[in-house]
């Protein structure tokens, strides 16, 4: 509703201006009648186009605060459910936000909430966040917790290019996170690429997958993308 009423008032307040523009121009009317209507263009104008802009600026606001608030819900439960420790990688997952964009966002809590670094049997970093005092997710009547829920998602075909022979371990690591395969089921994925891989990955972990495979010189596509 913010936004039609924003749309609107851009548009009569272009309209008035343009008319404002136009009147010192017009030769129908006399001097005095062509300053009058460029100051009542201007006067109905600005404030019109001043509170577009306005309402404008709030709505990015409110969508900025709804998806702070998210990524806050999603980094509490996943603290919570795992005492502390998580890899940027399983944020991305969680958050469908690029490798990048995830680690990046958790660089930022380590800082603010004094995070140390551990490394587990497998090397990956993890960041261990203190988690004593902060505001975790509480459990409801029905033993779930009290977080938007997430919506079903489809599995998606893929195209897994190349893997090149030093990245194959770590290729083989996100496969498993990703997918849920075992040691054996995900070494013989990544030995067989490149290759089709029909419904191999949910939709809503689709662009942390990509992101992380990218980043180490793997390419991949949703197969219904492709020519």
């Amino acid at each position: 509703m913010t936004q039609v009423a924003a749309k609107i008032l851009l548009i009569l307040g272009l309209i008035l201006l343009a008319s404002g523009l136009y009147a010192p121009f017009d030769p129908d009317n006399t001097p005095e009648e062509r300053r009058s209507g460029l100051v009542a263009c201007l006067l109905f104008s600005t404030p019109m186009l001043i509170g577009s802009g306005w309402l404008i600026w709030q709505s990015q606001q409110k969508k900025l605060k709804q998806e702070s608030d998210r990524r806050q819900s999603i980094f509490l439960r996943l603290l919570q459910a795992e005492q502390g420790r998580l890899t940027p990688l399983r944020f991305a997952m969680e958050s469908a936000l690029e490798y990048k964009l995830a680690k990046a966002y958790l660089d930022a809590k380590a800082l603010e909430l004094n995070a140390n670094f551990e490394v587990d049997d497998q090397g990956n970093v993890l960041y261990a966040f203190p988690i004593s005092g902060l505001p975790l997710p509480t459990f409801n009547n029905d033993l779930s917790l009290s977080l938007p829920q997430v919506p079903s998602t489809q599995q998606l075909d893929v195209i897994m290019g190349v893997v090149p022979a030093n990245q194959k371990l770590a290729a083989i690591k996100i496969v498993r996170e990703f997918t849920g395969l075992g040691l054996k089921e995900a070494k013989n994925t990544i030995d067989a690429a490149p290759q089709y891989l029909p419904q191999f990955i949910p939709s809503n972990q689709w662009v942390a997958f990509e992101s992380a495979m990218t980043a180490i010189g793997v390419q991949v596509r949703q197969a219904d993308y492709l020519d």
